[in-house]
C-alpha cells in the first residue's frame, strides 16, 4: 500500500518528471560467502512457506488463491499474472490491501488533512537533525524528487519509508508503470470481479503518526544508513522475488541492514527496531486480514493478492489458516 501512497503523492504535489536516474544495481547474494549464503538460507527455509509467491487454500467447499505480490514495476509480472489468469476468471472477489475506493478516499485525505504529511507544528527537520544529517537527508529527497525545501517540513516516517525506494524505481512509479497488485486488480475489474479491501486506507497512518519524536528521529537515521545500498537491495529484493526465494528476502535486509546500521546502533538496538516494525508494519496486519479472509472465502472464490512478505512465516497469513484448518498448498 506504500508504494499506492507514494503514487498518490506525486499526483497530490505534481512532481512527476522531476527525477532523472537509471535502475541500475547489483545482486546482493553475489556477496556473500558460501557459509554466509548457507547460513541465510537456512534461517529462511525454517520458517513456513519461506518459497514460493503463488497459493491456494481450501476448507470444505471454499477456495482462496493468493498472490504474493511485488509492488514495483517489473514486465516478468505478466508471466505471473499468466498463472493467475484462470483463478480470476472463476473468482467471486479480489482481496488487496488497497482497492480503488481506498485510493479515492486516500487522495481525499492528502488534500484535505494536510498533517498526514507534514508536520504543522514544532521544529522543521533541519532544526532536529544535525547539519550532517541533513545534508544527507536533503541530498536524498532531492534524487527521489522531493525538494528540500518541502522534505525539511515533511511527516518524518514518510522521509524514512521514501528512502526505501531506489530514485530509479521513484522514477518508474512517477511514470505510472504498474507493480503485481495494480496489474491484478486490472485483470479483475476486467473480468467484472469485484474487489475490495483488507484493511482501511489509513491503517498504516495510524500506526506511523502514533510514533514518538524519538521513535521518528531513529527510524529517519536508520533509513539514511539502508539509503546507500538502495539500489542494490532494490535489485536484490526484485531478483530474489522472481526465484520465489521470499522469506529470503527478509533474511537478506536483517543481515545487511545489521552491516550498514553497525556504526550507529548497536546489532541488539537492531534487532530490537527491526523486530517492532515488523510487528506493527506486517505480523499485526496479518492477524487482522484473517478475518476478513475467512468472511469473503465464506461467500464464493476468492483471490488475495498482497505484499509477498505477508506470505511466510509462523504469523504469515498462509500459516495463520492453516492453523485454523485450511489446507495450504502451492498453486500449480
Amino acid at each position: 500500500m506504500f508504494v499506492r501512497f507514494l503514487v498518490v503523492v506525486v499526483a497530490v504535489l505534481g512532481l512527476a518528471g522531476s527525477l532523472q536516474a537509471e535502475c541500475v544495481g547489483a545482486d546482493l547474494r553475489a556477496e556473500l560467502t558460501p557459509d554466509q549464503s548457507a547460513s541465510l538460507r537456512a534461517q529462511a527455509e525454517a520458517v513456513p512457506y519461506a518459497r514460493g509467491i503463488l497459493w491456494q487454500a481450501t476448507k470444505g467447499n471454499q477456495v482462496v488463491t493468493f498472490v504474493g505480490t511485488l509492488h514495483l514495476p517489473d514486465s516478468r509480472h505478466e508471466a505471473v499474472l499468466d498463472r493467475l489468469q484462470s483463478a480470476i476468471g472463476s473468482a467471486q472477489t479480489l482481496l488487496v490491501e488497497a482497492g480503488p475506493e481506498e485510493e479515492a478516499a486516500l487522495q481525499s485525505a492528502m488534500t484535505t488533512q494536510p498533517d498526514m504529511m507534514f508536520k504543522t507544528a514544532g521544529p522543521t527537520l533541519p532544526e532536529r537533525l544535525t547539519e550532517a544529517e541533513w545534508l544527507a537527508l536533503s541530498q536524498a529527497a532531492e534524487a527521489r524528487g522531493f525538494p528540500p525545501f518541502l522534505a525539511a517540513k515533511m511527516q518524518p516516517w514518510f522521509l524514512s519509508m521514501m528512502l526505501a525506494f531506489s530514485p530509479c524505481v521513484m522514477q518508474e512509479l512517477q511514470a505510472g508503470q504498474l507493480g503485481l497488485d495494480k496489474l491484478v486488480m486490472q485483470a479483475a475489474l476486467g473480468a467484472g470481479v469485484q474487489v475490495r479491501a483488507l484493511e482501511p486506507y489509513d491503517t498504516l497512518f495510524h500506526l506511523f503518526l502514533d510514533m514518538t519524536p524519538e521513535e521518528e528521529l531513529i527510524a529517519l537515521r536508520m533509513s539514511l544508513v539502508n539509503a546507500a545500498r538502495g539500489d542494490d537491495m532494490t535489485h536484490t529484493m526484485v531478483e530474489s522475488y522472481f526465484d520465489e526465494d521470499i522469506q529470503l528476502i527478509w533474511e537478506l535486509g536483517q543481515y545487511f541492514g545489521r552491516l550498514d546500521a553497525g556504526a550507529m546502533f548497536t546489532e541488539a538496538e537492531f534487532d530490537a527496531m527491526s523486530a517492532e516494525a515488523e510487528e506493527e508494519l506486517v505480523l499485526a496486519r496479518n492477524r487482522a486480514w484473517i478475518a476478513v479472509i475467512e468472511e469473503a472465502a465464506s461467500e464464493g472464490p476468492l483471490v488475495v493478492a498482497a505484499g509477498a512478505l505477508h506470505m511466510p512465516g509462523e504469523e504469515g497469513v498462509l500459516n495463520l489458516l492453516a492453523e485454523r484448518g485450511w489446507e495450504v498448498r502451492p498453486l500449480e
